[in-house]
């Protein structure tokens, strides 16, 4: 990771990216899930 072992990588960093996988992850499920809910009130309409 930008030339440094991942080993070397600090665990504070490392804590930290995880957190931004987990929130734009849940990003994804949020946004997909808001779009079923639309799509469905679009079809019954």
């Amino acid at each position: 990771m930008n030339g440094q072992i991942f080993n070397a990588v600090s665990r504070a960093d490392f804590d930290a990216a995880n957190a931004l996988c987990f929130i734009l992850s849940l990003f994804a499920v949020l946004l997909f899930l808001a779009t079923e809910v639309l799509m469905r009130r679009a079809l019954k309409s």
